[in-house]
């Protein structure tokens, strides 16, 4: 009998995990995507859901466990209900040996089932060899998977940049924004790139830059820290260079401002840096 044969009028909290941005192009990992598959298991097998924890953008290595505040919260208020819910066993042990067995034995203290929907046969509880042997077998299966799907990604964002002479995917900076597919050109934001630009060859320090755009917004809703504002300034795409990886291609559509600027910028950035030191 499969477990899910015996969980009928149970109440379960599911967990998500994200290593990358919300908006992702890992499709095979993604928030959305475990959300409804997630959702769907346990509908399909009579499953109350009582909550729902989501970590985004948090790795599953070891030294990032005491980041997932989610994760955490999630075992701190589990209390009454009966079980947790999660795509597989990489979203919610992780890759980390650490972390897969905090996260295992946390689990058992609570005396909790945790149901993976991509393999209901897994099971904490089990200290057969065996079991423990195909448990952590299933586990380095899993993050297999994923390393494989990363590293297909890897090279077709490569081949994009190469071909298209255009960003692979991924979430991109301020002043750009996805149209089917194809990376353009957001003239809505294009305004706030140019003067944080323009801004900066005049003197101003990042500091100071973040501090004049948030109190006179000019695209309203966006407020910028000083760390995300000079990482923009060191960006080379806003002078038309798209870079992935080691591949690196020139393409002016996407220019927003000159190398001229581009240029007098980073000697401004360099000169206050040794001043800080």
């Amino acid at each position: 009998m499969k477990k899910s044969d015996e969980i009928n009028n149970k109440t379960a909290v599911l967990y998500y995990r994200t290593s990358g941005q919300i908006h992702s192009s890992n499709r095979s990992f993604g928030y959305e995507t475990q959300k409804s598959m997630c959702r769907k298991w346990c509908q399909d097998n009579g499953v109350t859901i009582v909550g729902e924890y989501f970590s985004d953008g948090i790795s599953g290595s070891d030294e990032y466990l005491e980041r997932d505040d989610q994760l955490i919260q999630m075992l701190g208020e589990i209390n009454g209900t009966d079980m947790i819910v999660s795509l597989n066993s990489s979203r919610i042990c992780g890759r980390g040996s650490y972390r897969q067995a905090w996260v295992t034995r946390e689990i058992r203290k609570l005396k909790k089932q945790l149901m993976l929907v991509e393999n209901e046969s897994f099971d904490i509880y089990n200290d057969d060899p065996t079991q423990v042997m195909m448990n952590t077998i299933i586990g380095a299966v899993d993050v297999f998977q994923k390393m494989e799907i990363s590293l297909k990604l890897h090279r077709s964002r490569r081949e994009k940049v190469k071909k298209e002479k255009s960003r692979g995917g991924s979430r991109l900076p301020l002043g750009f924004r996805w149209d089917n597919g194809k990376m353009v050109i957001d003239h809505e934001t294009k305004p706030l790139v140019e003067e944080i630009f323009r801004l900066s060859m005049n003197g101003l320090s990042n500091q100071a830059i973040s501090d004049k755009i948030n109190a006179e917004p000019i695209v309203e809703g966006i407020k910028l820290n000083n760390v995300r504002i000079g990482n923009m300034l060191r960006n080379k795409i806003y002078t038309g260079v798209v870079e992935y990886g080691s591949q690196e291609v020139e393409n002016n559509e996407f220019e927003l401002v000159s190398k001229v600027v581009f240029g007098k910028v980073q000697a401004g950035l360099n000169r206050r840096s040794k001043r800080g030191k």
